[in-house]
């Protein structure tokens, strides 16, 4: 499933095959794209118009620096991206492949692959963790557009048959305050103050949209080794606030978060069912080898294990008891009620 790059800057910094890496012309028949042979990914129309991109397409491209990827390693290392933090109950990861990677463009077309795939999941993750922190401060945040869910992922090689949606391991997040964060680390002050705003133009749509449902937008700080990719995921009012703070909500979400990030961390690919939107299924993606073309692509298919079995098999793998007898279908539901 090819990355759709949407804005001529995105396709400018991760690597778009399909348009010029400078001018954004897109290619075809009659307008061939010469491949960068620094990072194999990014794509130019012309000499002109590599020369031209160096300026911005080195930092991502860095070929003289990252040879077999040893300075790749040394970068996720100095980034703790490597040194995986994991709680006393955590799984260990599995080993991981930073040293497969020739160039900083190359981790972020790979992560985003993983995320296409995931993005569904990893959205309920953003929501169970804001409804998890409740605050009257982390309220106030929100709604200024200031509350971050800062995510660590890490590259793996999983020990099932590899493939997107098991190449990234989610190891650590948490919801913090912008100002912690910028505060921290001088990598995340330029990101940030580049796509403000982008953010502060659709916190404005949603509120016109939704009026005073809508609170405001958390902001999802993915941490891939030497880049970091941002995400928003609106946060809509809860019938009834107090509820949050019943141990008995809590418990319940933390269940479902537990599900969510080991869906993530296992390659289980949740997906809406074309037949019933508000229906999820669990499923794995199968490797699909063209007969003529020989190329390899990734197709979906759901588990034919119960949903319930798929989620205590989940919840094993991360080590988790349930805090809760609750099934995973009215855990789902409970957890959508609490946005109407």
């Amino acid at each position: 499933m090819p990355v759709d790059f949407k804005s001529p800057v995105e396709r400018r910094f991760y690597g778009a095959k399909t348009h010029c890496g400078h001018c954004d012309a897109e290619g075809g028949p009659n307008r061939p794209l010469m491949k960068c042979a620094g990072c194999a990914l990014a794509v130019f129309c012309s000499k002109d118009c590599q020369k031209a991109a160096w300026p911005e397409h080195k930092m991502w491209c860095r070929s003289s620096n990252l040879k077999n990827g040893a300075r790749m390693v040394e970068l996720m290392e100095h980034l703790k991206i490597l040194s995986t933090p994991t709680g006393p109950r955590s799984p260990l990861p599995p080993p991981s492949r930073a040293g497969d990677f020739a160039s900083a463009m190359s981790v972020t077309a790979d992560w985003r692959k993983f995320f296409e795939w995931h993005q569904l999941t990893l959205m309920d993750i953003l929501e169970v963790s804001q409804r998890l922190a409740y605050t009257p401060r982390n309220l106030d945040l929100l709604r200024r557009g200031e509350l971050l869910a800062q995510c660590h992922f890490s590259p793996v090689k999983p020990s099932a048959q590899p493939n997107p949606a098991n190449s990234w391991y989610l190891s650590h997040w948490e919801v913090t305050p912008a100002a912690t964060l910028l505060q921290e680390h001088e990598d995340f002050v330029v990101e940030w103050e580049r796509q403000r705003p982008m953010f502060t133009k659709l916190d404005a749509d949603l509120k016109k949209e939704h009026g005073s449902r809508y609170i405001g937008c958390l902001v999802m700080v993915n941490r891939c080794g030497v880049t970091i990719e941002m995400v928003l995921r609106p946060i809509y009012a809860a019938p009834d606030p107090k509820l949050l703070a019943h141990q008995q909500t809590k418990d319940a979400l933390s269940d479902l978060l537990e599900f969510f990030v080991g869906c993530v961390n296992t390659g289980v690919v949740r997906k809406r069912d074309a037949a019933d939107d508000d229906a999820v299924k669990p499923g794995k993606l199968h490797r699909i080898k063209g007969v003529k073309s020989g190329k390899t692509s990734w197709e979906w298919r759901p588990l034919p294990d119960e949903q319930d079995d798929v989620y205590r098999d989940v919840l094993k793998s991360r080590k988790y008891t349930p805090k809760t007898d609750f099934q995973l279908v009215p855990l789902c539901y409970f957890k959508d009620s609490l946005s109407l």
